[in-house]
C-alpha cells in the first residue's frame, strides 16, 4: 500500500472529546481518540475500534485505522470556557501531516487522507486546527507600549491544560492579537509541572497575546519554535542548565569545569558555583568578540551567597585575567556593589555601582550597556530594574581600548581562577547595542512571573 499526503479538504464539525469518559453510548463505554473523535469496541474493524455516530468531521462510522491512538488524559484542573462555531473562517490556518491517518480506498492512486479542517471556527480564532487557546494580557507598564523586546511566559498546570497538548509541547503557536504567528522558545517543556516559553513580540501594549494548542495534526509535525528569531540581535544566551547551550543562532556552547551544579534558578535552572576550580567557559566567535566596540548590554539573574573568590566573584570575564577586554562581577568593597572593568592600553578602568548596592542571598537582575566606540561615555549599571550611580573606581588618561576577540568568555570564575562566583547564576546574555532603563525595569517584571495576567483557557 502506498502512503502519500492529501490536501485539505472541509469537513463537517461534531462532538470532539477530551478524555474517555466523555464517549459513552447507553452502557457502551468508549475511547477518546487523538483526532477528538469517539470510538467503541467493534471486532469487525481490523483495530477492533469504530467511530462513533457523532464522531468530528468525515470519521463517524469509520474504522478507526491502526495506530490510531487514543486519549484517556483526564482534567488538568485548568478553567476551559467553551465556544460555539461559527460560520466566520479565522484568519490563518495551519497545517501538518498526521501519517498514524490512512486511507486504504485510495491504495491505488498513491494518495491517502489526513484527518482534515473543519470548514468553520469560532470569529477571531486564529487557528481553526487548533482546539484550545488561552489568552496573556500584559499589566498596565509605566513605561507605556514597547517594540520588539522579549518576554517569557510561564505555564504550570493550573494554567495550562498540559494533557489537551502534545507531550513535548510542539503542537504551540504564538499569536498577537492581529493574527500574526510570534517567534517563540520552549526553554523547557515540562508538562508535569512548569515550562518556560519565550516570546518575542514586535509590539508590548494592552492588547492580549494568545496561546493556541491541540491541533492533532501538528503532534506528528516539526516543533516551529524559533530560537534563532526570538535571539536575534543577541552575540549570546545561555539560559545555564547543564547544557550551557547557546540559544542564538551562533550555538557557542559552554564547557563546564571544576565544581559546577545544575539547580533551580531564576527561570528554570541556573549553575552554582562553590570554589576555584568552578567556571564553564566558551570560545569566543565573531558574534561576541570585541561586542562592546559599537556598544554592548551584558546581563544576568544572580543569587550570590557570599561575594565569592577575594570578594571579587566573576558574573562574566572576558579579559584574559585582566589584561584584555571586560569583566563583570560582584564586589565585597563598601558593602557590596556591582562592577565593570575594561582594559585599556594605559590602564585598566573599573566602574563600580554605588556602595551598598548589591546585597547578598536573594535573586537580582544585574545588567551594564557600554561603547566602547564613545570615548565619553560611562558604562550604565542597573540592578532589580533601577539604574544605579556610577563611579570610576581607578584608571587615568585612558587611551584605545583593548581587544577581546581571542579571549574565551569565562563564566563563575576568571583564568586567574580565585575569583569564583560564590552561588548561582541564570540567564547571561551577550546582547548587541545599549538597552536603557525601561528593559531592565520591564525584565524585572516579566522575569519574575508578573507581566502576563493568565485568561481561561477556551475550546471548541
Amino acid at each position: 500500500m502506498v502512503v502519500a499526503v492529501a490536501t485539505v479538504a472541509c469537513r463537517s464539525l461534531g462532538f470532539v472529546c477530551e478524555s474517555d469518559a466523555q464517549c459513552r453510548d447507553g452502557e457502551r463505554e468508549g475511547f477518546c481518540e487523538a483526532s477528538g473523535a469517539c470510538s467503541f469496541d467493534d471486532p469487525s474493524c481490523d483495530s477492533g475500534r469504530r467511530y462513533g455516530e457523532r464522531a468530528v468531521g468525515d470519521l463517524a462510522g469509520d474504522c478507526v485505522v491502526d495506530g490510531g491512538s487514543s486519549s484517556s488524559g483526564g482534567g488538568s484542573g485548568s478553567a476551559v470556557t467553551s465556544l460555539d462555531a461559527s460560520s466566520e473562517p479565522a484568519t490563518s490556518l495551519t497545517t501538518s501531516t498526521n501519517a498514524s491517518s490512512v486511507d486504504d480506498s485510495s491504495s491505488d492512486t498513491g494518495q491517502t487522507s489526513t484527518p482534515d479542517l473543519p470548514p468553520s471556527c469560532p470569529s477571531g480564532w486564529h487557528d481553526c486546527g487548533a482546539r484550545r487557546r488561552l489568552a496573556l494580557t500584559p499589566m498596565p507598564l509605566i513605561w507605556g507600549a514597547m517594540a520588539d523586546v522579549v518576554v517569557p511566559v510561564t505555564l504550570t498546570v493550573e494554567r495550562f491544560a498540559y494533557d489537551t497538548a502534545a507531550d513535548d509541547g510542539r503542537d504551540l503557536r504564538v499569536f498577537d492579537d492581529a493574527g500574526a504567528p510570534v517567534p517563540y522558545e520552549r526553554e523547557p517543556w515540562r508538562p508535569d509541572g512548569t515550562s518556560v516559553v519565550w516570546l518575542r513580540l514586535p509590539l508590548l501594549d494592552q492588547s492580549p497575546v494568545w496561546l493556541y494548542w491541540g491541533d492533532p495534526r501538528a503532534a506528528d509535525a516539526p516543533a516551529i519554535d524559533d530560537p534563532a528569531a526570538v535571539w536575534a540581535g543577541h552575540g549570546g544566551v545561555w539560559h545555564l542548565d547543564a547544557t550551557v547551550a547557546d540559544a542564538t543562532a551562533h550555538a557557542a556552547a559552554g564547557v563546564l569545569s571544576g565544581t559546577v551544579s545544575e539547580e533551580v534558578g531564576q527561570l528554570d535552572a541556573g549553575l552554582r558555583f562553590v570554589d576555584a576550580s568552578s567556571r564553564v567557559e566558551i570560545e569566543s566567535n565573531a558574534a561576541i568578540g570585541d561586542l562592546c566596540q559599537q556598544g554592548c548590554t551584558i546581563s544576568a539573574w544572580i543569587s550570590p551567597d557570599s561575594f565569592g573568590g577575594t570578594l571579587r566573584g566573576r558574573i562574566a570575564d572576558k579579559s584574559n585575567g585582566g589584561d584584555t577586554g571586560w569583566m563583570f562581577y560582584v564586589s565585597g568593597d563598601d558593602g557590596g556593589d556591582i562592577r565593570f572593568r575594561q582594559g585599556f592600553a594605559s590602564a585598566q578602568a573599573i566602574w563600580a555601582s554605588e556602595p551598598g548596592s548589591l546585597t547578598l542571598g536573594g535573586w537580582h537582575l544585574v545588567g551594564v550597556t557600554y561603547d566602547l566606540g564613545d570615548a565619553q561615555q560611562e558604562p550604565r549599571i542597573f540592578i532589580d530594574g533601577q539604574e544605579r550611580e556610577v563611579h570610576l573606581d581607578n584608571a587615568a588618561n585612558l587611551t584605545f581600548p583593548l581587544s577581546d576577540g581571542d579571549q574565551p568568555l569565562v563564566v563563575g570564575n576568571s583564568d586567574v581562577l580565585d575569583r569564583w562566583f560564590d552561588g548561582v547564576i541564570d540567564e547571561l546574555r551577550l546582547e548587541a547595542g545599549q538597552r536603557g532603563p525601561e528593559v531592565f525595569g520591564l525584565r524585572y517584571v516579566a522575569e519574575q512571573d508578573q507581566l502576563f495576567e493568565y485568561g481561561a483557557i477556551e475550546s471548541w
